[in-house]
């Protein structure tokens, strides 16, 4: 269960649970071992209390912690001062995104985007709320919902284009892409 729901937050490579058969078994006997102690040691303590809600609610507990426990070891390794308090020790604890694309894009971050293409071409773009840029280990493309017309020189973003309702564009196609905050005429130095 932990291990499913890792995997629903982090992109990660399409597990084969066959050949990780021995970690699921390893980590569902653990769970087991720790819930069924505690539901004996509840029991002992007084045999008539435990009710249908009493298992409910332990059943509940058992399939919930799973979920919880991999949540939290996600936002642990995603927040920064974690990673800064034990560097000082010695213990680098990585960034769950495998790539830079997916790092950038998991933030959910309004900005304009300069395609450079390998056609020498550059495609300026809106990456808004409905946008949207695939994960791994899909191939990188990206949806922009709205083009700019650009000056080819200066890279100035002039105006959204007209009739367009945006653009997919594969990383494959592109020589380097840059990332503003705002359009570059807007940036001040």
């Amino acid at each position: 269960m932990a291990l499913k729901f890792y995997d629903f937050l982090v992109p990660t490579q399409r597990r084969d649970f066959s050949t990780a058969l021995i970690e699921v078994v390893s980590y569902s006997l653990m769970n087991w071992v720790l819930f069924a102690s505690l539901f004996a040691v509840r029991k002992a303590a007084n045999p008539t209390a435990l009710g249908f809600r009493s298992e409910v609610a332990l059943l509940a507990f058992l399939f919930g912690t799973p979920s919880f426990l991999a949540l939290m070891f996600y936002y642990i390794k995603t927040w920064r001062w974690v990673r800064r308090l034990f560097r000082p020790v010695g213990i680098r604890i990585t960034d769950p995104a495998p790539t830079a694309w997916d790092h950038f894009f998991r933030e959910g971050l309004s900005c304009y985007i300069i395609f450079h293409l390998k056609s020498k071409e550059m495609i300026g773009a809106s990456y808004d709320k409905d946008s949207f840029a695939t994960t791994y280990p899909d191939i990188q493309e990206i949806y922009v919902e709205e083009l700019w017309v650009i000056d080819p020189v200066t890279r100035e973003f002039i105006k959204p284009a007209n009739n367009t309702k945006g653009v997919i564009i594969k990383l494959d196609d592109c020589d380097y892409i840059e990332m503003y905050v705002r359009p570059p005429a807007e940036v001040k130095p």
